[in-house]
């Protein structure tokens, strides 16, 4: 075989190369799927959104010591209950609501990060 050929093919004699490969691959399809279903909802800035908004529970859930997914998943459900909380004073709209726990829960994560380094 060419050169090109043998230094592309060979890190995947490794199995961390080739699992890492797998797992993106499924991580690409899997996140099509969802984009789509986000897309199509209007949801994009509240997917983005979600990612810094849960950062807060993380935090406590470190210093706690404890399961940082449940952590994600206890600030994912208390941003969603907020967003809908919020969606339901006639004066907010959606991207209103994302935007203000966005910058909230953002800058607090912060401030708990200065406090408990």
């Amino acid at each position: 075989m060419s050169p090109l050929l043998d230094a592309l093919t060979e890190p995947l004699q490794y199995a961390f190369v080739r699992n890492g490969l797998l797992e993106m691959l499924l991580l690409g399809a899997a996140s099509g799927l969802v984009g789509v279903f986000v897309v199509q909802r209007q949801l994009t800035f509240f997917a983005h959104a979600l990612s810094h908004t849960i950062f807060p529970a993380v935090v406590l859930a470190a210093a706690f010591r404890l399961d940082l997914t449940v952590g994600a998943i206890v600030g994912a459900a208390l941003t969603v209950l907020l967003d809908s909380g919020l969606q339901r004073r006639a004066d907010v709209g959606h991207s209103g609501a994302v935007c203000e726990e966005f910058m909230t829960l953002f800058s607090l994560a912060v401030d708990l990060v200065g406090l408990l380094k």
